[in-house]
């Protein structure tokens, strides 16, 4: 068995011969580094959605920026 190896915590075999305290807090460690994981992840999704919620709505048309390019030179 490789100690080192943490989803070994995640089986019922192993978590068995864990003693309560030990796994309440290995449990509590765990699910507080996802929950923080996630937050953090939320963050910037949030910047994301916020940015194409206030981008201009018109069309970007490459074609017609080189054409005004190359009519202004």
């Amino acid at each position: 068995m490789d100690l080192c190896d943490p989803s070994l915590v995640l089986k019922p075999d192993t978590r068995a011969d864990i003693p309560a305290p030990m796994l309440e807090q290995i449990t509590e460690a765990l699910s507080s580094s996802i929950v923080h994981t996630f937050v953090w992840a939320i963050i910037p999704a949030v910047i994301a959605l916020l940015a194409a919620w206030f981008m201009s709505k018109e069309k970007f048309d490459p074609a017609s920026k080189s054409d005004e390019y190359l009519a202004s030179h």
